[in-house]
């Protein structure tokens, strides 16, 4: 029986969610971190729980061959990336099977996926980021989390950050310190700076805001010309976040310097974006993502389509260009302004905005559109509520374009839609490199 401080040599099989080599002994399961599967290894037993135990591993004695050298000094213990250690080809493989496994057995699909789709760029891809900041020895500390923690991990550059993100992380990190500016303690809820939030546009654009407890923050000013070294930026902005806890953004933004909003270019359409504005991560894998799920879509010159959980508008505009009649959905109310704003911007008149939670406005907004053709759904990682999908199969769209970022709340989502559709095609997209989390776009048409 295993117990905690056992040693024992394994096999591992696969890798978790978080990153974690999966092993099997006397019918124990284990997690073994910073393995990779096909990897032997001696291993220490390190904690205990009802259902599985926590390794780490003492000596590798068969590597896999698609082990590599993380380039990331901290990748150990941050907790952003999860397997830098596995190749390139290794972690799309590894994409493509967790799709397939979840889609057999959640969804109990006998389906076969599509190779997952390469990012154009497994480093420097990230369009935004949010650090935390806190402060130890009397020393500023940017970067991210450790695992499982809210300790810091003060990093100088993240390799998965766009350049211009890390340029301006070092010339704020200089600022904190030599004026003195204090930083939030989570503690005491005391203290200015929580985070540093950063985005870029296609065009490298910059926009740099400070997450703050309050509007107030002195020399800015000098902020403001150490920023400008970097010849793309465009705005500096403040949101003003006032709740305890980890809630990464308040309500309130003020400009301190340039425009509120950046615009970027998707599909041949640009889409202003805000401070707190959702938009995919990676720019050049998000164009390739959003051209698969239009083309699935088939969109006709007569089709009437809907777009589930809209956001700005992005997918919904994509479609607009090419049916009779889009409408977007999306609970946000600060996302569907800015939908509009871009259909008035891209001169797009036939796409129409609805504020409020999809499963209550679907109904309606069908019987308003007269039926759809074509259904679009972009969830969060939660994925469909049961009800929402009853509603959908009731509405009995040709086809649906479901857009996941999670293959276990897609794989029963799909489930349920097999009343009606079969699943025709899914691809999945490295959208976030050097993690575990994977896109994919599926295509389902009515039986």
């Amino acid at each position: 029986m295993i117990q905690k401080n056992d040693e024992l040599t394994v096999s591992v099989s696969d890798i978790s969610v978080d990153g974690l080599g999966i092993a099997k002994k006397d019918g124990a399961v284990l997690f073994c971190q910073g393995l990779l599967p096909g990897e032997t290894a001696r291993i220490k037993v390190i904690k205990e729980t009802k259902k599985f135990f926590i390794a780490r591993p003492e000596e590798i004695i068969q590597k896999s061959p698609d082990r590599v050298a993380p380039p990331c000094p901290v990748f150990k213990r941050c907790g952003g990336c999860t397997i830098q250690h596995l190749s390139g080809e290794g972690q799309l493989a590894f994409k493509t099977r967790r799709v397939q496994d979840a889609l057999q057995r959640i969804g109990g699909l006998g389906f076969t996926v599509s190779d997952c789709m390469a990012s154009p760029k497994p480093y420097d891809y990230r369009n935004k980021a949010v650090f935390p900041v806190s402060e130890k020895d009397g020393q500023i500390q940017i970067g991210f989390f450790a695992k499982g923690s809210h300790d810091v991990v003060d990093i100088e550059s993240c390799a998965i950050q766009h350049p211009a993100i890390n340029r301006a992380m070092g010339i704020i990190r200089a600022w904190l310190t030599d004026n003195q500016i204090s930083v939030y303690d989570e503690a005491t809820h005391r203290g200015l700076i929580r985070q540093i939030f950063a985005r870029v546009t296609t065009d490298d654009a910059l926009m740099v805001g400070l997450v703050s407890t309050s509007k107030n923050i002195a020399h800015t000013e000098k902020l403001i010309k150490a920023l400008k070294e970097i010849e793309t930026l465009k705005s500096v902005m403040i949101n003003v976040n006032t709740v305890r806890g980890n809630t990464l953004l308040g309500a309130e933004n003020f400009p301190l310097f340039g425009e509120d909003a950046l615009t970027y270019t998707i599909g041949g359409l640009s889409f202003r974006v805000g401070l707190t504005a959702f938009l995919q991560v990676n720019t050049e894998q998000t164009e390739n993502m959003y051209r698969a799920a239009i083309d699935l879509a088939d969109i006709g010159e007569n089709d009437v389509v809907c777009d589930l959980f809209c956001g700005i508008g992005t997918l919904s505009l994509l479609a607009a260009k090419k049916a009779k009649k889009v409408y977007g959905i999306e609970y946000v109310k600060a996302a569907t302004d800015n939908a509009e704003e871009n259909a008035r911007a891209n001169g797009l008149a036939n796409a129409e905005f609805v504020c409020g939670d999809c499963t209550e406005k679907f109904a309606d907004t069908a019987k308003k559109a007269g039926g759809f053709d074509v259904l679009i759904a972009d969830p969060p990682r939660k994925g469909l509520d049961e009800a929402l999908i009853n509603q959908i199969l009731k509405a009995a769209p040709k086809r649906l374009v479901y857009v996941s970022c999670d293959p276990g709340t897609l794989a029963r989502d799909l489930k349920l839609l097999s009343e009606k559709y079969t699943v025709e095609k899914a691809v999945p997209f490295d959208m976030f490199p050097q993690t575990t989390h994977v896109e994919t776009v599926v295509l389902l048409r009515g039986v």
